[in-house]
């Protein structure tokens, strides 16, 4: 069991490190690191869309499915390749696509608590959360620079959060290996 934990417990402490990083960069420096996430999904779907049209233009029997997917691929590539070039319109349209999101689901959050009010103890709590995302949304729509701005706030101090969690959970982890690997050579010395 020592022994797993010990291996298991350097991942962690990788993963709190780099989370942490993360978001100690999102929240000093949000340009840069939009910049680099749009980087990132553009080179993803200009690969992604590369890899769909060779699979389409294998894929044999099936002219229906073949067209659909050499389609998604050039969808794809004519994304990352928009991303490239434009990468605030594609900043600019992902904003606007949270907020939509967010108000949407707030809505369906505050009619499934006032359907649910009678089931559900606490529904209130629902309903709140559901205008939450409300509110979200509509600030998103409305100030998608700034709501831009946010997302990657949010973003960082969520990184800064999970990076902290892990870091916590692997030094445990260590921890309690190395007390497991003391109390198995202390009885082994005792036998």
């Amino acid at each position: 069991m020592s022994g797993i934990l010990s291996s298991t417990s350097g991942s962690f402490i990788v993963r709190g490190v780099v989370a942490f990083i993360l978001g100690i960069l999102a929240i000093l420096f949000p340009g840069p690191t939009l910049a680099g996430l749009l980087g990132v999904f553009a080179a993803y779907a200009i690969v992604d869309g590369i890899f769909a049209i060779y699979g389409g233009a294998m894929a044999r029997g099936n002219t229906t499915m073949s067209i659909w997917i050499i389609l998604g691929g050039i969808a794809a590539i004519a994304l990352g390749v928009l991303t490239l070039f434009s990468p605030e319109t594609t900043a600019l349209v992902l904003v606007l696509w949270i907020g939509i999101l967010s108000i949407t689901r707030g809505i369906s959050e505050v009619a499934a608590a006032i359907t649910f009010r009678q089931v559900i103890r606490n529904a209130a709590f629902f309903a709140l959360s559901g205008l939450i995302s409300i509110v979200f949304g509509i600030f998103l729509v409305v100030a998608p620079g700034a709501g831009a701005l946010s997302l990657l706030w949010i973003i960082g101090y969520y990184a800064l959060f999970t990076g902290v969690m892990y870091l916590a959970v692997g030094f445990r982890m260590r921890g309690m290996a190395n007390t497991l690997g003391n109390l198995g050579r202390s009885a082994t010395a005792r036998t």
